[in-house]
Parts: C-alpha cells; structure tokens; sequence
C-alpha cells in the first residue's frame, strides 16, 4: 500500500513540513524543537534564493520567507489552477499562525499587511470557483472569518486595513453567496441544538491558539448525531450569523458595517454590499412580499455589480 504522503508533490510536502511545525508551536505546550526547525527552514529559504515557484504551494512558502513579495498577483492567478481543500486549510492555518506572531508587534506592520492580503485574497478567488462542491469551499470562507472575529477583538483596527477596501468585488461575490443560503433570521433550532458541535474545518485546528477563542467553545469528547446535510446547513447558519455579527458590531473602528449591509428580508436574513466600483453607497432594494419579483431584484443588483 503506498504512502498518501507519497502521492503528493515535493512542494505540497514542504508546506505540510511547516503546516506541522506551526501546529507543534501554536499549542499550549509547544514541541521544544518545532521552532528551531521552523526558523532554519526559512533561513534557508533566505539564503538560498530561487526562481518564483510555479507550484502556489511552495510560491506561498518563497513569499513568507521575504522572496518575491511582487508575487502575489501570481499567487492569485495559481488559485484556481491548484485549489486542494485540505491542502489549503494548511496553508491558511500557516498564515494564520504568522498574523498571530505578529500581533502587538508594530515593528512587523509590513508583513501584517501582506499576510492579510494573502488571506483576503484566497477568500476572493473561493468566492470565484464554482460551488460544485461547496464543503471544499465553505469551510475556507467560514474559518478566515472565524479568524478575522478573533483578531479584531484585540486589533480594533483590522478592517481599516486598505485590502478590505479595495477588495470591492469580493464583497458583491460574498453578499450573493451569503443570500444563496436562505438562512431565516428567527428559526435558530441548528444553531440551538447543535452549539457545541465542532464542523470538520473546527475539528481540523482543535487545539491551533490563533483559533482559540472559536474552538473553546465546542465538545470535542461528545458524540453527536447529525446528518452530512444538517452539518452543512449549520455552516452556512454559522457564517451567516458571524456576518450579520460584524455588519451590526458598532465597537469596531472601522465598521464591517462599511463593506456589507445587513437586512431583514422575508424572514430571511439578507446582505448587500455597501459601495459599488466607483465607491457610490448602493441603495439597498425595497423590501418586498413577492418572491419572484424579490429575486428578479437581487439578480439585477448582482449583475450590475
């Protein structure tokens, strides 16, 4: 029987090395030798400077390292060429884990704006592939925003950063996928009866301290009945409610509120984007009883975006 690991490329296995040494790093008890290793990793990555990866998997690696930050639009353009799902998770997990390295520390402000960057624009070009599969999508979208609730608890200041405003077309695509769901605004009973339920993504970072304040509030010991098709609803429930959370969060300095717009819509909670491409605030659509009429609407508002 051949190695899984075997199967993959070398530069899919050198992100997986560091994916490793951040999970022995970002636990309470950190693996004495992980950091050691991490650092000596990059170090030689430093030293011994390549060509731009091709393979998004290790191009990601050579940007961390300080290489060909002028890269990142080929990072963008890798995306859909490259996505694995699993692979991914990693690879946020790893830029996730530098964000929180670098918070309080101002003198890392420059790599903080790039690894945002990175982030968001993995979000804009999930948000762009086709939602054939969307457990291998969903979860991606869902744990950056689970992030980015974190972050912006002890960094009030997260979404003033100039990344968020400038990814206008990402909140059209995010509003409209946000829609799609349907998710009523007063039937609670997945959210209710499955609170402490652990979705496969939260499972994946059990224990990963960047995702601290998520994770804690789940039962991983706990057997839970649930179907596949529930466990994706109570996704899409949970996304939605950490979106309407944010849109509706006045404590933030620059306001979610600013990016998407929150409404109630036939018992169904609805989102719009605030600003259109020449950043003109978008009238959000009469509220209407007709539901045909009120999907002819939304469709309209999206193409024309």
């Amino acid at each position: 029987m051949k190695n899984p690991q075997s199967l993959l490329t070398s530069e899919q296995n050198q992100l997986i090395t560091v994916y490793y040494y951040i999970r022995s790093i970002a636990i309470k008890v950190p693996f004495p030798l992980a950091r050691a290793n991490l650092d000596k990793f990059f170090q030689r990555l430093k030293t011994q400077p390549q060509e731009p990866s091709k393979d998004i998997y290790f191009l990601i690696l050579q940007i961390l390292a300080g290489n060909h930050i002028e890269q990142i639009d080929s990072f963008q353009q890798l995306i859909s060429k490259q996505f694995h799902s699993k692979i991914f998770l990693q690879m946020i997990a790893i830029l996730m884990f530098y964000i929180h390295q670098n918070q309080n520390q101002t003198s890392t402000q420059l790599s903080l704006k790039y690894l945002l960057q990175l982030l968001v624009i993995i979000i804009e070009q999930c948000l762009q592939l086709p939602l054939q599969n969307e457990q291998d999508i969903i979860p991606i979208i869902y744990i950056i925003f689970a992030y980015f609730v974190q972050v912006q608890k002890y960094q009030n200041d997260l979404f003033e950063n100039e990344i968020f405003k400038q990814k206008i077309n990402m909140w059209n695509l995010l509003a409209k996928l946000l829609r799609s769901f349907g998710v009523s605004a007063t039937k609670t009973t997945l959210l209710d009866m499955y609170a402490d339920y652990p979705l496969d993504e939260e499972r994946f970072f059990e224990c990963f301290l960047p995702l601290n304040d998520l994770l804690k509030t789940y039962n991983y010991k706990k057997k839970f009945s649930i179907s596949e098709k529930d466990q994706r609803q109570l996704r899409k429930v949970r996304l939605v409610n950490l979106i309407k959370n944010l849109c509706e969060d006045k404590t933030i300095k620059t306001k979610f509120g600013d990016y998407l717009s929150v409404s109630i819509r036939d018992d169904l909670v609805s989102f719009q984007p605030v600003l259109n491409e020449s950043k003109v605030a978008i009238k959000t659509p009469r509220v209407t009883r007709n539901v045909a009429l009120r999907q002819f609407l939304e469709t309209t508002t999206d193409e024309n975006h």
